[in-house]
């Protein structure tokens, strides 16, 4: 696996296109299903503007993309510069441990914030949700913690927090989280919103 990432880190200028990012917040036919993937496109021709490395385009070019490859999705999380994992968290990624909704959601939110403290993902996470028999997402690779988000701790004061924690709500399926924690209780008809415990971070994770 680690042979897989570094390859993938040797060939980091593809450029991600997160299709469900584009689907939800752009919009697209009624009725029409969503594809929640990252995708990957080579780097345009030097006779193109040159974008961002990490940029979003636009929906017209996501035809032209391809999924990614084994080990691609890690390298881009590790080397992404809006994504601070911690040295635990680094290793996880590295590993293969962690579960692709998680590093896609990491994507995606990097295109608009920049995401300090991210973990624990599974290494140094207990077992269990905090006073309970329950077993974490955590303990699985299915979840993530998010401490610090455009160089602020998160808290009711970081409004970037916030709106972070509404873009993971306007995520199609399968991306979309079964269970979100933070500083605010936000609705949404399928997701577990809840505050407790986490007035200081944010908490993404799936139950399967």
């Amino acid at each position: 696996m680690l042979g897989k990432i570094a390859a993938g880190i040797g060939s980091i200028l593809l450029i991600p296109i997160l299709a469900a990012a584009v689907g939800s917040l752009g919009g697209g036919a009624a009725g029409a299903p969503v594809a929640a993937s990252v995708l990957c496109t080579p780097t345009p021709s030097s006779s193109e503007a040159p974008p961002g490395i990490y940029a979003t385009p636009a929906a017209s070019s996501v035809g032209s993309s391809r999924p990614c490859q084994a080990g691609e999705l890690e390298a881009m999380v590790l080397s992404h510069p809006r994504i601070q994992l911690g040295s635990a968290a680094v290793g996880d990624v590295a590993e293969g441990r962690v579960d692709p909704r998680v590093l896609q959601v990491l994507l995606f939110l990097a295109e608009r914030h920049e995401l300090g403290s991210v973990g624990p993902l599974i290494t140094g996470h207990s077992y269990f949700v905090a006073g309970t028999t329950t077993p974490s997402n955590h303990a699985f690779g299915r979840a993530v913690d998010i401490s610090v988000i455009d160089g602020q701790p998160v808290s009711v004061y970081n409004p970037a927090a916030r709106d972070a924690m509404e873009m993971v709500l306007t995520l199609p399926p399968p991306l979309l989280p079964d269970e979100l924690g933070g500083p605010w209780l936000l609705f949404h008809p399928s997701v577990s919103v809840f505050t407790r415990d986490h007035g200081d971070h944010l908490h993404i994770g799936w139950d399967q």
